[in-house]
C-alpha cells in the first residue's frame, strides 16, 4: 500500500510538472502546440489564428489568418483592379524561418505595386513537406478557389521526382487513372488518419507534444547528429539531405504523375513554375516540354552564392537550410522583376 501510494504521488507530480513546463513553454512562446489539424478534405490544415512560434534556424512568430492560410487575410473574392498572385510549394515558400516582414512574398508584392501601380496581393499557400503532387492537388481544392491572375508552383528536383514523406497516411493521395489525374480522400480509412483524431484536441494543445514530434522528425531526417555532436557529426555517415538543394541521386526522367500534373497546370496559363533548384538536363528537357511558363529561380539563387552570399546559409546555426534573412527579400525582388518583364500581369 505504502508503495503504491509513493507511485500515485510521483505520477501525479510528474503531471503536474509537465502541465506547468506546458503553459511556461507557451506563455513565454518558446514553443507552441501543433498549428494543424487534419481536415477530412485537404489533410493538414492550419487552424486560423493559432500561435506558430519557430526557432530552428532563424525566427518566426505569428499565426494562420482566417481563411486558413500564412499571411494577411485576403477573401477568395477580390476588389476592383486588385492583381492576385498565389504562390504554392514546400517550406520554403512557407517561409517559417523569417519574421513576416522579411518574407519574400511581401517583397515581391510591393515591389510589383510600385511598378503597376495597383494593389498587389501575394497570398502563401506554403506548406511544409509539400510535393508537386501535394501543391496540385492543395490548389485544385482550396487555392484555386480564390481569385487570382497567377499561381506560381515552386519546385525543386525532389518535387518533381518526391521520396518520401513524413506521414504520408495523412495527405489526400494523387494517383494517374486512364492518363487523368484522380484526387483520393482514402486517407480518412486509415489507422494514422482515426488515431491523429483522437489524439487531435490534446495535440493542438500541448507544447510538450509538439517538442515530442519535433523530436521525432529531427531523428527522421539524421539532423540529431549535428545537434548533439557538433563537429564530431562530421565521423557518423550522413542520413540524407536537409532542407537546402537537394544531394540525392533522384531518377533523370519524370514519374508519369508529374508529367500528367504539368501537363494539366500548362492548360492554364496563369500557371508559372518556379525552379528553386537545378534540373538534370534531361529532366529540364522534359519539364520545358509540358509547356509551362518558366521562371528560373535557381539561376538567380546560384548567382548570389557566387558572389558570396550564400542564400541557404544561417550564420547563428553554421548550417546550410532555408532561405536565410538576408536572401528573402532578395528573391521577392528578382520575382517581382522577372513577372513584370514578362508581362505576366
Amino acid at each position: 500500500m505504502r508503495l503504491l501510494k509513493k507511485s500515485i504521488a510521483f505520477g501525479l507530480a510528474f503531471v503536474a510538472a509537465l502541465a506547468g513546463i506546458d503553459v511556461y513553454l507557451q506563455l513565454a512562446e518558446i514553443q507552441t502546440p501543433m498549428e494543424t489539424r487534419i481536415d477530412a478534405q485537404l489533410g493538414p490544415t492550419y487552424i486560423p489564428g493559432k500561435p506558430i512560434t519557430r526557432f530552428n534556424e532563424g525566427f518566426f512568430i505569428g499565426s494562420a489568418n482566417a481563411f486558413g492560410y500564412m499571411g494577411p487575410a485576403v477573401p477568395p473574392r477580390r476588389r476592383d483592379e486588385e492583381r492576385r498572385i498565389l504562390l504554392l510549394g514546400d517550406s520554403f515558400v512557407l517561409g517559417h524561418t523569417v519574421l513576416p516582414r522579411q518574407y519574400f512574398g511581401r517583397v515581391l508584392e510591393e515591389r510589383l505595386r510600385r511598378q503597376l501601380g495597383k494593389d498587389v496581393q501575394a497570398l502563401n499557400f506554403g506548406k511544409a513537406d509539400f510535393n508537386l503532387g501535394n501543391m496540385y492537388q492543395y490548389f485544385e481544392d482550396f487555392a484555386s478557389t480564390f481569385d487570382h491572375d497567377l499561381a506560381l508552383f515552386f519546385v525543386g528536383e525532389d518535387d518533381l521526382v518526391p521520396s518520401s514523406q513524413v506521414v504520408s497516411s495523412l495527405y489526400p493521395r494523387v494517383r494517374v487513372e486512364d492518363g487523368r489525374i484522380v484526387i483520393d480522400q482514402d486517407f480518412r480509412t486509415s489507422r494514422t488518419y482515426r488515431f491523429y483524431r483522437v489524439i487531435e484536441p490534446v495535440f493542438t494543445r500541448s507544447a510538450v507534444l509538439r517538442l515530442v514530434f519535433n523530436t521525432y522528425k529531427v531523428i527522421n531526417s539524421g539532423s540529431w547528429k549535428m545537434i548533439l555532436l557538433d563537429k564530431l557529426a562530421a565521423q557518423f555517415p550522413a542520413a540524407g539531405a536537409g532542407p537546402g538543394p537537394s544531394s540525392l541521386s533522384l531518377p533523370h526522367a519524370l514519374p508519369e504523375l508529374s508529367r500528367v500534373v504539368l501537363r494539366e497546370l500548362s492548360k492554364d496559363r496563369r500557371n508559372i513554375l518556379v525552379l528553386q533548384t537545378p534540373l538534370e538536363a534531361g529532366l529540364r528537357r522534359e519539364v520545358e516540354a509540358a509547356g509551362m511558363p518558366i521562371i528560373d529561380l535557381s539561376a538567380y539563387l546560384e548567382h548570389l552564392r557566387n558572389e558570396g552570399h550564400n542564400p541557404y546559409y544561417w550564420p547563428v546555426t553554421g548550417m546550410e537550410g532555408h532561405w536565410n534573412h538576408a536572401a528573402q527579400p532578395l528573391i521577392g525582388g528578382f520575382l517581382a522583376d522577372r513577372i513584370a518583364q514578362l508581362g505576366l500581369l
